[in-house]
């Protein structure tokens, strides 16, 4: 069965509120899950239930502060019966559209953020929020590997080099 690899991000006026909410953190999974879920309610049969493994990664490529959200997803969904339902694509304008709604009504619900703030973000050429979708994986090796990557460190420490004033520099990839 093929699955696709894809990571959610936010824009940088939302981080802050995930870096010091960090009982948010969960919420924002359950907001990539309720996504995918709504998404694929609309391409599979009526209680398909898809399937997908998400991890929440706090840490970017310089190790600052980058909430998102991983996930390897089956393309498709069990029916009741055991049988599976494949969907032909999944679209990631239209996943990024759903993941920004469930995100802005969850911090809203909270009175973490106002209108004008929801307003002002989308209203950006880029606003900052995205869904980056790797095209469909087959082979499992490929798969477990990518799931490896998801559960990571934030940190590499191959990439931690000793300075000579007894401090430690971290090396950005290919330095």
């Amino acid at each position: 069965m093929p699955h696709v690899y894809n990571v959610f991000t936010l824009p940088k006026m939302l981080r802050p509120y995930f870096k010091f909410h960090r009982n948010l953190l969960p919420q924002l999974c359950l907001c990539a899950w309720e996504s995918l879920r709504e998404f694929f309610a609309a391409l599979l049969s009526k209680n398909a239930l898809p399937g997908a493994i998400l991890t929440i990664n706090t840490a970017c490529e310089f190790l600052g502060w980058q909430s998102h959200v991983h996930r390897i997803v089956l393309c498709g969904g069990f029916l009741q019966d055991g049988e599976f339902e494949s969907v032909p694509t999944i679209d990631a304008c239209t996943m990024r559209r759903i993941f920004e709604a469930k995100v802005f009504s969850m911090l809203l619900k909270r009175e973490l953020i106002i209108h004008d703030l929801a307003n002002k973000i989308l209203s950006l050429k880029y606003s900052g929020f995205d869904a980056w979708i790797r095209p469909a994986i087959r082979d499992m090796k490929e798969i477990v590997e990518i799931g490896l990557y998801t559960v990571r460190t934030p940190a590499a420490v191959g990439r931690l080099v000793l300075g000579n004033e007894s401090y430690v520099k971290y090396a950005a990839k290919g330095t």
